[in-house]
Formats: structure tokens, C-alpha cells, sequence
């Protein structure tokens, strides 16, 4: 249990926005909340940043024969003690490792060294409009993929 309250200590932020296609849409109210840590497998070296994510008046529909929906940008970022900077936590960009309950989640990456490295994820309505309610959503921190290593203390780096 010592591991999980060390790896609690590193995350310090998590945030989301809400990005609109159509300058007429009225989605608002976005809410993020119940962060936590979960399932940490020590030898994958990952864990699980499970929240609720949720926003009122989403929309989704085909407006001049383009479809077109909004989504929330929802990105986690961490502050080992005693680091000045904030980083990014690389998301897996394994869609089979990441989740929204009745949602889509579709991972951003940017290459890093030339590997695809997930830097946040659009959670997004698969099919409906109105109120959206996210509960347990997950993505999957590779913290190993980092160069970090929880077993030996709060994200120390890994040589």
C-alpha cells in the first residue's frame, strides 16, 4: 500500500476542457471530479487515473453534410516532490486501455524520440446529445515509458 500513497503524493493535477467545433454551440458546465489512482501493476509499470468526467449541453449532428460533435480535452499532468516543472503523464495510446462509460475516448499523441506518446484524450458522445455523464472514466498512465519508477519513491527516474 506504501506504493500507491507514494504514486498519490506525484499526481497532482488533472483538467479538461471543452472543445466546440461550431461557434453556435452551447456546451458548458464541464466537471471532472473523483480523481484516483487504480490498479497499478508494478511490473507493466502502469496505472489507472480513474474519474468522473461530465458537461451539459453536448451536441452532436451533421451540420452542411459534415458531421460534427463536441468533446472534452482531458489531459493529467504531475509534479514529483521536490521537481520545478510540470510533466505531461504519457496516456497508453492503446484505445483497449482507456474507457469512458456510454463515450468514446480517442488518444492524442505526439511523437516523442519518434514513439507515439498519448499527451491527452477526447471523451466525446458516441451517439447522443443533452447532458453526458462519465462515471469511472480511465486512462492509463505508462509511467514507465517515462523513465519513472515508483518502487524506488515518488517518481524517481530510472537509469
Amino acid at each position: 500500500m506504501k506504493k500507491m500513497t507514494s504514486i498519490t503524493r506525484c499526481l497532482v493535477f488533472a483538467g479538461a476542457f471543452a472543445g466546440l467545433m461550431l461557434a453556435t454551440a452551447s456546451a458548458n458546465n464541464l466537471q471532472v471530479g473523483n480523481v484516483r489512482l487504480m490498479n497499478h501493476d508494478a511490473f507493466a509499470k502502469t496505472i489507472d487515473v480513474v474519474f468522473n468526467l461530465q458537461w451539459d449541453n453536448s451536441w452532436r449532428g451533421t451540420y452542411d453534410g459534415v458531421e460534427s460533435w463536441d468533446a472534452a480535452w482531458v489531459f493529467v499532468k504531475f509534479k514529483a516532490p521536490g521537481a520545478t516543472e510540470w510533466a505531461h503523464v504519457w496516456i497508453d495510446p492503446d484505445s483497449v486501455a482507456n474507457s469512458a462509460a456510454s463515450g468514446t475516448v480517442d488518444i492524442g499523441t505526439t511523437a516523442v524520440a519518434g514513439t507515439p506518446r498519448g499527451m491527452g484524450a477526447f471523451v466525446y458522445s458516441a451517439a447522443r446529445a443533452g447532458g453526458v455523464v462519465y462515471p469511472n472514466t480511465r486512462l492509463r498512465w505508462d509511467y514507465g515509458a517515462q523513465g519513472l519508477n515508483f518502487n524506488a519513491g515518488c517518481a524517481s527516474k530510472s537509469v
